[in-house]
């Protein structure tokens, strides 16, 4: 489940893609209607066998993966602790794979994954504040620096790390960026930790 840090696609998004147009428009027999295909949820583990769909077990990934993780909720608990981490890694905002993994996952967990959504939105509306930010409040620094905010809330509960941040940008983050960013969103704050 985990991505890759490259640019490539990763196994989940290529397995996901491959296999959503057979599970939708298979000539089989299917529990699907082509007007239903929006309802469709992953088929449970302790589903009784006559009521299993006749489609094949190898090509629904999503039911693979939650045979894998036992259910639903906890692949969808392990994929936000993934995703998390792989969001709060990434060092120029470019999240156009999980974008695309969380859409195709969308198709079979739904509503459960609004949480994720949310993550990726976090990233999103963080890119666009702090481009805004930036243009606002002009600082030099010997580095590039990118942040993210998060709304806590959302987020699964993150390791706490002992963290030195470089003296003149923690006064920066701490003074003219929050300023600058209560201002952008003014019914919002943000506290850093690292």
């Amino acid at each position: 489940v985990s991505t890759q840090s490259t640019g490539e696609e990763n196994e989940l998004t290529r397995e996901l893609s491959a296999t959503t147009g057979t599970l939708f428009n298979s000539n089989e027999d299917s529990d699907l209607d082509n007007d239903d295909w929006e309802k469709w949820k992953p088929q449970s583990k302790d589903m009784p066998a006559d009521l299993k769909s006749k489609t094949s077990k190898s090509a629904d990934i999503i039911s693979t993966l939650c045979s894998i993780y036992g259910s639903a909720d906890v692949f969808v608990n392990e994929y936000r602790s993934l995703i998390a981490e792989k969001l709060l890694t990434t060092s120029n905002y470019d999240i156009s794979l999980e974008m695309r993994s969380m859409e195709l996952l969308k198709v079979g967990f739904g509503e459960d994954l609004s949480q994720c959504q949310i993550m990726l939105q976090d990233v999103v509306d963080s890119k666009r504040n702090h481009a805004n930010i930036m243009n606002k409040v002009k600082q030099e620094f010997p580095f590039e620096i990118n942040t993210i905010i998060i709304s806590h809330v959302f987020w699964p509960n993150l390791r706490n790390e002992e963290l030195n941040i470089y003296k003149p940008l923690n006064d920066y983050l701490t003074g003219d960026y929050q300023a600058a960013y209560s201002e952008l969103k003014r019914s919002r704050t943000f506290g850093m930790e690292a």
